[in-house]
């Protein structure tokens, strides 16, 4: 089936674009000089329409790949495998259902099992270690992005294949950044119509509000998060925004996905919201969805706690006596820009996600994205006759003690 695809370069600077790419009448490679970011973008027109006016959204992101490790030109993906979808018959497996979408979470890469049968998908390769992937898949079409960061020794070469309907390839570095604007300067290149051959390459720049920011002189040190020494059944996580003040039209949140084992007592916290499993008495075998979802607000310029809730997990063969479980929570400061500039943005559009929670106008700080480790006491099936013969014996001499004490004499 034949597609659109657009390319997006990111290079450090200017001097980088002749350094690191070449070019030929019909090929341009680009090599991994120096933190070279690839957006490749790729939009199939479904023949036919597949369905309803139902809209799936597929993420994944590498936990090892930090959102601040991202370039002006990727949007902020959570951690791991994410399928949101606006249909409640799309799949036969539990999920989380929000006001917003329906949400699946994996932490491994499960992603064709849940792409639509629209496309043939068996020749794409897949490159979950170092790439990040976007998909969206509406009614009349599928967009696949990818976004990945080239180390020293990769080189990619890019070309008009068979099957590509129209092709583009813009090459860029940051000429200037702050939190009003993004303006990047390249060339944007071509390829002719029905033919492998490029055309000739124009000077291009591109001006545009970001919608995600992860960098600059704020954001160089990380909101200290971390988890309450010692843990026990209730893990109480702090986040320290002493050194962070209130601003105008912004507000501070904390925001995760929290794993099955993990949950919030929304009677004794007071989150924004929690979706997904906040059962306070199932252990963790006995519930079939994933997790939840959770998004708070925090107070600047003091150290906010959240309490979490530890449930009960299914006793295993090990000697080990805790589970560690870990989740990736993202504080974040969310500014109500007041206008609608990030809609020119061309490297974002407003989908399911964290964002979706927000206004359109919703511009977000990343103050910090680091993975926390819960340890969860999981006893052990070893010692379940020692802990079976113990409990009788102690029954057995409480009843002894209770028959003692009712049947014996008159003192």
């Amino acid at each position: 089936m034949a597609f659109k695809e657009r390319i997006t370069v990111l290079f450090p600077e200017a001097e980088d674009i002749g350094r690191c790419s070449d070019q030929n009448e019909t090929h341009i490679s680009i090599k991994g000089c120096n933190n070279v970011t690839i957006q490749r973008r790729r939009i199939w027109t479904h023949p036919e329409p597949i369905d309803d006016d139902s809209v799936t959204r597929i993420t994944w992101r590498n936990p090892l790949i930090s959102i601040k490790q991202s370039s002006v030109i990727e949007p902020a993906l959570n951690s791991g495998l994410n399928i949101y979808f606006n249909s409640s018959n799309r799949y036969k497996e539990p999920y989380v259902k929000t006001p917003v979408f329906n949400l699946i979470h994996k932490e491994t890469f499960e992603l064709e099992k849940y792409l639509s049968n629209v496309l043939n998908y068996s020749n794409f390769e897949w490159n979950p270690q170092d790439t990040n992937y976007d998909i969206l898949i509406d009614n009349k079409s599928t967009t696949l992005i990818e976004y990945r960061t080239l180390s020293e020794q990769d080189e990619i070469s890019f070309g008009k294949s068979k099957n590509v309907k129209k092709e583009e390839i813009g090459l860029f570095y940051m000429d200037s950044f702050d939190e009003t604007d993004v303006n990047l300067s390249g060339i944007r290149c071509s390829w002719k119509d029905e033919s492998p051959l490029m055309e000739k390459c124009l000077k291009t720049t591109l001006f545009y509000k970001p919608a995600f920011i992860n960098n600059g002189p704020e954001l160089e040190q990380s909101v200290p998060i971390s988890v309450e020494e010692p843990v026990g059944l209730h893990p109480k996580i702090n986040i320290d925004l002493s050194t962070y003040e209130q601003l105008d039209s912004c507000q501070y949140y904390f925001y995760s996905q929290l794993p099955l084992q993990i949950f919030v007592d929304k009677f004794q916290s007071s989150p924004i919201f929690v979706f997904g499993e906040d059962d306070l008495e199932l252990p963790t075998y006995k519930i079939a969805s994933w997790g939840s979802e959770v998004l708070f607000e925090l107070n600047p310029e003091e150290v906010n706690e959240i309490v979490l809730h530890s449930r009960y997990v299914k006793p295993t063969n090990d000697s080990e006596t805790y589970e560690n479980v870990s989740f990736t929570p993202i504080i974040l400061r969310a500014c109500d820009t007041s206008s609608n500039q990030l809609t020119h943005n061309p490297f974002y559009s407003k989908g399911f996600g964290f964002e979706a929670y927000f206004t359109d106008n919703t511009e977000f700080h990343i103050l910090n994205e680091s993975s926390l480790v819960i340890p969860i006491p999981s006893p052990s099936i070893s010692n379940y006759y020692n802990v079976e013969y113990t409990t009788m014996c102690c029954l057995f001499i409480s009843l002894l003690f209770l028959f003692w004490k009712i049947f014996r004499g008159a003192p």
